[in-house]
């Protein structure tokens, strides 16, 4: 009797693992890749005008599973990379960065980066895209230069309207009453040209020390946007433009820094 019981049981274990077993096999991976081309204006020397590195774009990226897969390469534009030596394995994600590419490996792009096509090959199969790089902004305009009163609103806008969004970031800094200095990072993404800050985000005498605003193409930063690369598993693909920066004239809020400390 007893034996038969153990006969009996030791089949139903053996049939519970290799159905366990294959239940785990049979679940899909979801694979998702995160990927940001980057572009860089010329670099050139101050004293003599003459181009030391020419423009160019770099990247960066992930991927994520439900599984971690064997990464196979990478393509961006023409530029193929082959092999786990072009990736990183770090906690629940796999990295790709030039950083970790092998010494003396070419990683930026110096030519027809106008429209590109990244396509990500893994175990579990292959992501691709297209993006195109968004019009770089030459300038932006401001509602107020030189002061904004405690209460006003305060707008900054810009001509360039080709970008799928644009990244705008505002220094708001100012002391608290111990002398201390404070911040805001005041980080917006629009779809529009333009951006308006309520009366009620400038509340404190102090300054606005920098104003960045940067053109994205990609899919906006938001609740329920979907991605734009397709295959096997999804991804979101961006292509930043440079960055124009507003930070030689500095901004007052209210009776700004003067008061309070103006070696600061």
């Amino acid at each position: 009797m007893q034996r038969s019981l153990l006969l009996l049981l030791s089949t139903l274990l053996t049939v519970l693992f290799y159905s366990c077993d294959k239940t785990i096999e049979s679940i899909p991976c979801t694979q998702i890749c995160n990927f940001t081309i980057n572009y860089h204006e010329p670099t050139v020397d101050d004293v003599t005008g003459e181009v030391t590195f020419p423009e160019n774009v770099d990247f960066y990226g992930e991927i994520r599973s439900d599984v971690l897969p064997e990464f196979e390469y990478l393509k961006v534009g023409s530029n193929t990379y082959y092999g786990k030596e072009y990736c990183m394995y770090s906690l629940g994600r796999i990295h790709i960065n030039p950083e970790f590419f092998p010494y003396n490996s070419v990683s930026n792009i110096f030519s027809d980066f106008q429209n590109l096509f990244v396509e990500v090959k893994t175990s579990q199969g292959v992501l691709n895209g297209s993006i195109s790089m968004p019009t770089q902004i030459d300038t932006i305009f401001l509602s107020k230069y030189d002061q904004i009163e405690i209460g006003d609103s305060f707008t900054i806008s810009w001509i360039n309207n080709d970008a799928d969004f644009y990244y705008v970031y505002t220094d708001y800094n100012w002391l608290d009453s111990e002398g201390n200095s404070r911040h805001y990072d005041l980080i917006n993404y629009v779809e529009n040209n333009s951006i308006t800050y309520l009366d009620t985000t400038f509340s404190y005498h102090g300054r606005i020390f920098s104003i960045m605003v940067q053109p994205i193409n990609g899919p906006l930063p938001n609740a329920g946007t979907g991605g734009n690369m397709s295959g096997d598993g999804s991804g979101f693909l961006y292509y930043e433009s440079v960055r124009y920066r507003f930070i030689n004239h500095k901004i007052d809020v209210g009776q700004g820094w003067g008061l309070y400390n103006k070696s600061f």
